[in-house]
C-alpha cells in the first residue's frame, strides 16, 4: 500500500492530551445523596464505561517489548496508563510479519476495547482488521494510510525535529568532521529521521561528511554492528541510529571502537553511559498514554494525531552529562529558533500568499485538481471538478503606426564583429574558468567520480552556497547558474527533502547577503512526474515569498536582471 510522505505533512488535524490525571483525594465527610445527584451519577455511568472495564491490547512489530527502543517505549506508556487509569492491558509480540494479523484477531476475539499496533509495518494488517471489525477501536503508531477509517487513530510524530537536534549535536561535537547514520528500514515514516539528522549536522557544521546506510531490519544487532564498523573504518567518530533493536548493535560497536553514539526513541544512555552522548527521543510512551487517556475520557477520535516538540511528542534526551555546556546552550537556542516557533517559514509564506490572493479576489482552489503542500497549508481542499475556464479579457488595441524597417534591404552591409578574436578568446576563457571554479572540477579529473560528486552536491553543500555578484563586461551581464533544479530520481527518492533544503539554504544565504541566486532547469526536466515537480516548485516559490518579506529578496527575469546590473 502506497504511503504518503510524512515529510510533506505540514499540519495535524488532532492533538491528543498528554496531561496525566492526579491521584484521588479522600473526602472529608460523606455527603448524603440527593435525588438529583443520584440521577446525575446514573447518567454518567450510562454515558461512559468504567475504566476498570476497559481492555487495551498492544501488538508489537518484530522488535518486541524488550527492544530497548520503539516497542518497549510503547509498552511502558501502556503500563503507565494502566497504573493511572485502572484499565486492563496486555501485549502480543510478533516474531514475523505473518504474526500481525493473528495477533490483532486474538485481541478482537477477546473483546478488547482498543487495539494498538506498533509501527507502520502493521498498516495492512491493521486496515484489514479495522474494516472487518468496525465496532472495535484501533490505533497505530507511525502510519497515516489508515487515517481514512472511522475507527482508527493514527499517531504520527515530527521525528525530524528531534533528529535535527541530535544532528546539530553531532555537527558540533565531531572531531573528524565525519559522522554516520544507520536507518532501520526505508519508509515514508523513517526518512524524516535522516532528513532531520543531516540538516541539523550541516547547519551546525557545513564541512561535515555524513555516511548513511540502511540495515533493512529493525531486529538485527549484528548488522548494526557491521555497519558501524564500516563507518569507523571510513573515518566516522559519531553514529546515530534509527533502527530499533538493530541499533543496540550500533551502540555496542561504537562503545567497542571508542567513538560516540546517539540513541533513538528513548533515552538510551543507560546502554552505554560513556558512549551515548544523547538520544532523539520519540515519546511513543506519551502518545500511547494520551490515546488511552482519551479512551477513558470518552474523547478518542479517529484520524490523525500528531505529536511534536510542543506537546511532548519528541525531544532531545534529558541525559546530557557528556555534552559540553556550549553544545547544550546552542541546542536550546536552536529549539527556540527552529522547532518551537508557532509558525514555520513555509506556513508564514503560505499565509502571506493566501492573504494576498484573498485581497485580490483570486480563487486558488480552482487552479488545479491536485492539492500541493503549499495549498494544503493555505486551506485549499481537493477539487473533483475541472478548473473553470478563465474568460478572456476584451482587449482594445489602439491603432499604431506600422514600424518601418530601419535598414535598406537593397544596401550591401558589411558585418563587423563587436569583439576582436583576442577579446572573444578572453571571454571564453573566463566563462570556462567560472564553470570550473570549484574544488570538484579543480581536484577531480576522473569523469565517473566527478559526476558522482556533482550528484552529491545536489543534496549536500560540497561547492558552497552559489550566491554571487553578477559581472558586467563590455555591457554584457554574466548571469551564471547557481543551482540546477534536479528532477526526481527514483533511486534517491529518500533524499528529496535534502534537495529542497539545499536549495532553500542557498536562497536564504543569497537573500541575507544581497547576492544573486540563479535556479535553473530545462523544460523537459519537469515534463514527467509533473504533479510532483510542480508541488516542489510551489514549495520553493512559497519559500521565496518568505525571503522577500524577511530580507527583501527580488525575483527578476533575465531581461530585468540585465537591466538592473548593467546600471
Amino acid at each position: 500500500m502506497k504511503k504518503k510522505l510524512l515529510a510533506v505533512l505540514m499540519a495535524a488535524t488532532m492533538v491528543l492530551s498528554l496531561v496525566a490525571c492526579g491521584g484521588k483525594e479522600e473526602p472529608a465527610a460523606e455527603a448524603p445523596a440527593t435525588e438529583s445527584t443520584g440521577e446525575a451519577a446514573e447518567e454518567a455511568e450510562e454515558a461512559a464505561p468504567a475504566a476498570a472495564d476497559l481492555k487495551v491490547g498492544l501488538v508489537t512489530d518484530l522488535g518486541g517489548v524488550e527492544d530497548q527502543s520503539f516497542n518497549q517505549s510503547a509498552w511502558e506508556g501502556l503500563q503507565r496508563a494502566a497504573a493511572d487509569f485502572g484499565v486492563e492491558v496486555n501485549y502480543l509480540s510478533s516474531s514475523t510479519d505473518a504474526d500481525y494479523a493473528p495477533n490483532l484477531e486474538t485481541f478482537v476475539d477477546e473483546e478488547y476495547d482498543l487495539i494498538i499496533s506498533v509501527g507502520f509495518l502493521l498498516a495492512d494488517a491493521t486496515r484489514a482488521a479495522a474494516e472487518a471489525n468496525p465496532d472495535v477501536s484501533f490505533a497505530i503508531i507511525d502510519d497515516t494510510t489508515c487515517a481514512d477509517l472511522p475507527n482508527v487513530t493514527c499517531m504520527t510524530f515530527k521525528a525530524e525535529q528531534s533528529s535535527y537536534l541530535v544532528g546539530y549535536v553531532a555537527g558540533m561535537m565531531t572531531e573528524k568532521n565525519n559522522i554516520g547514520f544507520v536507518l532501520g528500514m526505508a519508509g515514508d515514516n523513517m526518512h524524516p529521521f535522516g532528513y532531520g539528522y543531516c540538516a541539523g549536522a550541516i547547519d551546525a557544521n557545513p564541512d561535515v561528511e555524513i555516511q548513511m546506510a540502511n540495515a533493512n531490519n529493525f531486529g538485527d544487532p549484528a548488522t548494526g554492528s557491521t555497519l558501524t564498523t564500516n563507518f569507523v573504518t571510513n573515518g566516522a567518530d559519531i553514529v546515530f541510529h534509527a533502527a530499533g533493536a538493530t541499533g543496540t548493535g550500533v551502540i555496542s560497536e561504537a562503545q567497542a571502537k571508542g567513538i560516540m553514539a546517539i540513541g533513538v526513541d528513548s533515552d538510551q544512555s543507560y546502554l552505554a553511559p560513556e558512549t551515548v552522548i544523547t538520544s532523539a527521543m520519540k515519546r511513543v510512551d506519551n502518545a500511547v498514554y494520551g490515546t488511552v487517556e482519551a479512551l477513558v475520557n470518552g474523547t478518542l477520535e479517529a484520524g490523525l494525531a500528531t505529536f511534536d516538540i510542543n506537546n511532548g511528542g519528541v525531544d532531545i534526551a534529558p541525559t546530557q552529562d557528556l555534552l559540553p555546556e556550549e553544545v547544550i546552550k546552542a541546542v536550546e537556542e536552536v529549539k527556540v529558533e527552529e522547532t518551537v516557533k508557532e509558525e514555520t517559514d513555509l506556513e508564514r509564506a503560505a499565509r502571506i500568499a493566501k492573504e494576498k490572493k484573498a485581497s485580490e479576489g483570486i480563487d486558488i482552489a480552482s487552479k488545479q485538481e491536485y492539492v500541493s503542500k503549499f495549498e494544503s497549508i493555505a486551506g485549499v481542499t481537493k477539487q473533483q471538478t475541472p478548473a473553470p475556464k478563465k474568460k478572456k479579457k476584451q482587449v482594445v488595441v489602439e491603432e499604431e503606426e506600422v514600424r518601418k524597417p530601419t535598414f535598406d534591404l537593397k544596401k550591401d552591409y558589411e558585418m563587423k564583429p563587436i569583439y576582436s578574436e583576442e577579446e572573444l578568446e578572453e571571454i571564453a576563457r573566463r566563462e570556462e574558468e567560472e564553470r570550473e571554479n570549484d574544488w570538484i572540477h579543480e581536484k577531480i579529473k576522473f569523469r565517473p567520480l566527478l559526476r558522482l560528486l556533482r550528484l552529491a552536491d545536489v543534496y549536500l553543500p560540497l561547492t558552497g552556497q552559489g550566491g554571487y555578484e553578477p559581472k558586467v563586461e563590455n555591457g554584457i551581464v554574466n548571469l551564471v547558474g547557481s543551482r540546477m533544479y534536479k528532477p526526481f530520481f527514483k533511486p534517491l527518492a529518500f533524499l528529496e527533502g535534502l534537495k529542497l533544503r539545499r536549495i532553500k539554504h542557498q536562497m536564504r544565504h543569497a537573500a541575507k547577503k544581497g547576492l544573486t541566486f540563479h535556479l535553473w532547469w530545462h523544460p523537459h526536466n519537469v515534463g514527467v512526474r509533473t504533479d510532483l515537480h510542480m508541488k516542489q516548485l510551489e514549495e520553493i516559490f512559497a519559500y521565496y515569498e518568505n525571503m522577500k518579506e524577511t530580507y527583501g529578496m527580488q525575483s527578476l527575469n533575465m531581461g530585468e536582471a540585465a537591466e538592473k546590473y548593467s546600471k
